[in-house]
């Protein structure tokens, strides 16, 4: 078996006796990478308590993915409502947005793809739902298009991060356009 390099950041986390957060890429674009981030640094940059939102948020992506733990995170930092899935069944994701009334959903373009393939999607009461943010992978604009064009009154935001590097903050100019810049200080 390979062993995967430690990061050069790792002794500088516990030279300090701080918490580490501790990432592992697939390797989808080479190599398998191991990534520790500061985990006391990255609660710090949420501890100045937010405006609280009553927001419901569905937690689609989990705590393995680094847009989980910053959702997680910042639905923390403002006291929204979380709504965990059991599964990532399309069917089941459109039901709990539905009867929980959920208002943010952080996803992938490909989850939605299969939201919109589901034979029953008219059927469900999305009104609930106000912005779909979407990261992880490309986008491409004809999905952008028919998801705006079945749920219109849905903004949608794409965003940005990686496991290396964390999450950062975007802004686009409309729901429909794919191009966005990142406005991280």
């Amino acid at each position: 078996t390979e062993t995967l390099e430690i990061p050069k950041n790792y002794s500088e986390i516990t030279d300090k006796n701080q918490s580490g957060l501790v990432l592992f890429s697939s390797g989808t674009t080479g190599e398998p990478k191991v990534m520790v981030h500061n985990l006391t640094e990255l609660a710090e940059s949420f501890a100045q308590p937010k405006k609280t939102r009553n927001l419901n948020f569905l937690l689609f992506l989990m705590f393995d993915h680094i847009g989980g733990i910053n959702t997680l995170l910042n639905c923390l930092n403002n006291g929204s409502a979380i709504t965990l899935p059991e599964n990532r069944n399309p069917a089941y994701i459109l039901d709990l947005i539905q009867t929980q009334k959920v208002q943010i959903l952080p996803t992938s373009p490909t989850f939605l793809n299969l939201m919109l393939m589901n034979e029953n999607f008219a059927d469900y009461d999305l009104s609930s739902l106000k912005m779909i943010t979407y990261g992880t992978e490309r986008m491409p604009q004809t999905l952008l298009n028919k998801l705006k064009e079945r749920i219109p009154s849905v903004k949608f935001l794409q965003t940005f991060g990686t496991s290396e590097t964390g999450i950062l903050r975007t802004e686009s100019k409309s729901s429909t356009s794919l191009f966005f810049k990142i406005v991280d200080p």
